[in-house]
């Protein structure tokens, strides 16, 4: 199953037993039919896939597709409910984290081979690995793009970093292609809304982000108007200017 390595799955074999169902089992495999036939009638099967950088959200089609082809090949004769977890497919998307470039320096890269040297644009952000972007210490990077791109920027080699001096506070995937920034613009990380703000920490002191809530004039009015307990305008903060920032709340409609 391409970029799967794992199938969850739950399965639960009625035994009746002075009319009590028993017996549900549950766990991780990749051969799941051996421990299916070995306990006969299934009655649901619950399939999850497991990518952990969360990109399978953008190939929901194709997993399904296979998902489904692998149903029909294994188990054709049985009545099978699939149902999803979606886990990071909510939340994901729903933030978006901006740091702000405090300090911009340039290092010399040589290439132990060919003795190439390479300048390499180091860029220190406010926010850290520990502070917002933890994924990161498993291996799970975000998109980064420059907020403030000027029509004459060109592509250079780049490391982005945290505040905190510490070695692993290296918030890129290594060396990056990024437009050239100074300090003082913003850099934008993609898609921050799983397993980042929740587990975040102020580590050697540095705070954690300030989180502002923005929404379209869509999305306003079905807040207000369509859901099954409307929310009034007094329950948000409404503008974009520096003292709806320090409230911490920002809607912008």
């Amino acid at each position: 199953m391409t970029s799967c390595d794992t199938i969850l799955f739950t399965y639960t074999h009625r035994k009746k037993s002075n009319g009590v169902r028993s017996d549900d089992r549950a766990g991780h495999s990749t051969e799941p039919r051996l421990p299916i036939q070995r306990f006969g009638k299934i009655v649901w099967i619950y399939v999850l896939v497991y990518h952990p950088a969360g990109t399978i959200l953008h190939y929901l089609e194709v997993v399904a597709e296979i998902i489904n082809s692998a149903l029909d090949e294994y188990f054709p004769d049985l009545s099978i409910k699939v149902t999803s977890e979606p886990g990071r497919y909510y939340v994901n998307t729903a933030f978006t984290l901006a740091s702000n470039i405090h300090s911009v320096k340039e290092a010399v890269q040589t290439d132990p081979e060919t003795k190439v040297e390479t300048k390499i644009r180091m860029y220190y952000v406010g926010v850290s690995v520990f502070g917002g972007l933890i994924p990161v210490l498993f291996d799970e990077f975000f998109v980064t793009r420059s907020l403030n791109v000027r029509p004459d920027s060109e592509l250079r080699p780049s490391i982005v970093w945290g505040p905190t001096c510490d070695t692993s506070d290296k918030v890129s995937e290594g060396v990056v292609s990024l437009p050239v920034m100074e300090a003082g613009d913003w850099i934008v990380f993609e898609e921050t809304g799983a397993y980042t703000t929740s587990i975040a920490c102020e580590f050697n002191g540095f705070p954690t982000p300030r989180i502002h809530s923005v929404i379209d004039e869509d999305g306003w009015f079905k807040l207000t108007r369509q859901v099954p307990y409307p929310v009034s305008k007094e329950q948000f903060m409404i503008g974009n200017s520096s003292e709806d920032f320090k409230i911490g709340l920002t809607n912008s409609s």
